[in-house]
């Protein structure tokens, strides 16, 4: 997850200090862009309504009051 980008804060759950070292053991390594774009795609969530309905032609219009096209967004 850190190779996200910044705005990720991985949380580590651990009780014991051997576990935290365990999960620190990721910062020696990287998934390559291929793996993480599978990983991207095989994780991504539908999420149908309202979102979908949202992203409409018809609902942007209304919502904008037809100048959705005329603002930097």
């Amino acid at each position: 997850m850190r190779q996200k980008g910044p705005n990720v804060i991985p949380i580590i759950g651990a009780r014991k200090a051997s576990q935290v070292e365990d999960s620190m053991g990721c910062i020696g390594w990287q998934l390559s862009e291929e793996h993480m774009k599978l990983l991207d795609e095989i994780s991504e969530i539908p999420l149908g309504f309202p979102h979908e309905f949202l992203k409409t032609e018809n609902v942007n219009n209304y919502a904008f009051g037809g100048w959705r096209d005329k603002l930097d967004l």
